[in-house]
């Protein structure tokens, strides 16, 4: 792992203390990437989010959808109903 703690996109650091420490993912022995470089757009509002849910529909379509955008029975679905 490299000794510099900062991310291989945007250079920014993600030491101890930068504030952009705890979401950091290390990439491979080159470093890491930073929560606002590995975060990618919700296909239904193009809110850039960590984590996304990736819906399979049955004509093979695949989506990246936030929270935020899923329906009440995608979230059934998912295990998040009442």
């Amino acid at each position: 792992m490299t000794s510099e703690e900062i991310c291989i996109s945007c250079k920014k650091s993600v030491a101890p203390g930068s504030g952009l420490y705890v979401n950091r993912v290390p990439v491979s022995a080159e470093g890491f990437l930073c929560a606002e470089c590995q975060a990618d757009p919700c296909d239904r509002c193009g809110v850039d989010v960590i984590d996304s849910h990736t819906l399979e529909h049955d004509d093979g379509e695949v989506e990246h959808v936030c929270d935020d955008c899923l329906t009440p029975a995608e979230l059934e679905e998912l295990g998040y109903g009442d």
